[in-house]
């Protein structure tokens, strides 16, 4: 979330907070449960999340230590709360397995059924739309969108110029000549997920800001050197390292998002060094549409760590 120091507070001030977790991340840190997580190892579970077919994803072991899959937490959270939940019909003679046949009870087979490594499709169907048409009110490709107009929205698309940007916040560019773009990711990590893995941590050691050679060149930055990021309205600044690469524009910087340290034995692990949602804002304006804030698009000064 953009602004970490103020989610940071937030966590904090809730009258209860408990994280499901396979490590100790910052937030599992602050909370006041961490649960131990069973992995995909030790689970099995219905795969369906594709257009046209199953799998099974069978455990190979049972949950080490006291962990649990989070199917069983959800019920057991339910049952002592004492909601009627009427679940699967066979949940005291086939456990949570029950679960996926449940689920599966309109196709006709078993979780069981399904041999290892076997997927079941269903018939793609292709060009639906000539038989029943787009999901639009008037069923056709619609570039021009009546349901925004409906609400009272531009039905076309439109640049609106950020709030601080070299047109509309001139000024701003003297102290912060840069447009920061964040969110990148790289393929070896999920998100934040994948930073307690060695041979991951090896392809990708430390949070990167890419920034072209022009621009690194009047700063006298080079590839790998380390550089402090600063947002007009950020909390303090963040540490990345620099790889200069003609992938961005000379006015712009990319920073990685979403980096912690877990080899950092302090609770916050790093969180506040590199996380590039530290200098993002949380504050207004905000898009009118969907409510978010701005994460990208934000202007920023670079200088190398050992400059003040």
């Amino acid at each position: 979330m953009p602004n970490s120091k103020e989610v940071f507070d937030a966590l904090k001030c809730l009258d209860l907070l408990v994280v499901y977790e396979l490590f100790m991340t910052p937030t599992a840190e602050v909370a006041d449960f961490a649960l131990p997580a069973a992995t995909y190892f030790e689970i099995d579970e219905l795969i369906d999340r594709y257009p046209n077919y199953i799998t099974a994803r069978r455990k190979i072991i049972e949950p080490m230590g006291e962990c649990w899959d989070e199917l069983k937490i959800t019920y057991e959270i339910v049952k002592t709360m004492g909601l009627k939940f009427t679940p699967w019909p066979d949940l005291q003679t086939k456990g949570w397995l029950g679960y996926e046949d449940f689920r599966l009870k309109d196709t006709g087979i078993s979780f069981e059924d399904i041999k290892p490594g076997e997927f079941i499709y269903a018939p793609m169907e292709y060009e639906k739309y000539r038989k029943n048409g787009f999901a639009t009110p008037s069923g056709k490709v619609e570039l021009y969108s009546s349901i925004l107009k409906e609400f009272g929205y531009d039905p076309l698309p439109s640049h609106v110029e950020p709030l601080e940007s070299p047109i509309r916040t001139p000024e701003l560019t003297k102290d912060y000549p840069f447009i920061l773009i964040t969110g990148g990711r790289h393929l070896a990590y999920f998100h934040s997920l994948g930073h307690q893995v060695p041979w991951l941590r090896e392809l990708v050691p430390n949070s990167i800001l890419e920034i072209h050679p022009d621009a690194a060149e009047k700063l006298g930055i080079q590839e790998g050197d380390w550089v402090w990021v600063e947002t007009p309205r950020g909390k303090g600044r963040i540490k990345q390292r620099a790889k200069v690469t003609r992938a961005v524009h000379p006015d712009v910087v990319h920073c990685a998002a979403h980096w912690w340290y877990p080899e950092k034995m302090t609770p916050d692990h790093g969180l506040w060094e590199s996380n590039v949602n530290m200098i993002t804002y949380s504050d207004p304006p905000y898009e009118p549409i969907c409510g978010t804030c701005a994460v990208r698009g934000l202007l920023c000064r670079v200088y190398k760590a050992e400059t003040e």
